[in-house]
């Protein structure tokens, strides 16, 4: 939500679609799409993975303003990073982002001016030094390790509401690793910098 509403700060209409995007035909939401023909569609990796199970092929429309398709929520796969390139658009960034809803942005996330690598979202966000530590609290690349932001970062939450001696928030976030925000979740960050 905070995604979406904030897009009105740069004059973006914003489109919100609720209800099953399979109804009452299983091209629906692609239908809607390319007819209010949106540039920035922002959909879950299992959208995707039903399309293409459901053998939905998005190349019947045109998207002509289509450029950028966000993918969220779990991790999108090989085959569903092929189906959009093959099946919907050759010409568009496809991007999976990877954030959470306690820090209403994107750990990693997509970049315009960067290459889209397949098994790889592009880059660390803005303002978040992520690392990638192992079990001794050691910065390592190209292995997977736990998921942690070593500075403040501008959206980070600072407490809890009812939380009167913070000991929820620090041991949600900072019991791990001494003074390093610890979001829970596993990264292998890559030597070039893709996560």
């Amino acid at each position: 939500w905070n995604w979406l509403v904030s897009s009105l700060a740069i004059g973006s209409s914003i489109v919100l679609y609720d209800g099953s995007p399979f109804y009452p035909l299983n091209d629906s939401l692609l239908h809607k799409m390319n007819k209010i023909d949106i540039n920035v569609f922002g959909t879950s990796a299992k959208y995707i993975s039903t399309l293409e199970a459901l053998n939905v092929l998005p190349n019947n429309y045109s998207f002509s303003s289509l450029a950028t398709i966000l993918s969220t929520g779990s991790p999108l796969t090989n085959d569903s990073f092929e189906f959009v390139y093959k099946k919907w658009k050759k010409n568009v960034q496809l991007s999976s982002i990877s954030g959470g809803t306690d820090i209403i942005s994107c750990f990693a996330l997509a970049c315009p001016i960067l290459p889209v690598y397949k098994n790889e979202l592009q880059c660390i966000g803005l303002g978040m030094d992520v690392h990638s530590f192992d079990s001794s609290g050691k910065s390592v690349l190209s292995t997977k390790g736990e998921l942690v932001c070593n500075k403040p970062f501008p959206s980070m939450p600072i407490y809890f509401w009812n939380d009167k001696n913070e000991e929820k928030y620090y041991s949600a976030y900072f019991d791990r690793f001494a003074s390093v925000w610890h979001h829970g979740d596993y990264i292998s960050i890559s030597k070039s910098g893709g996560v």
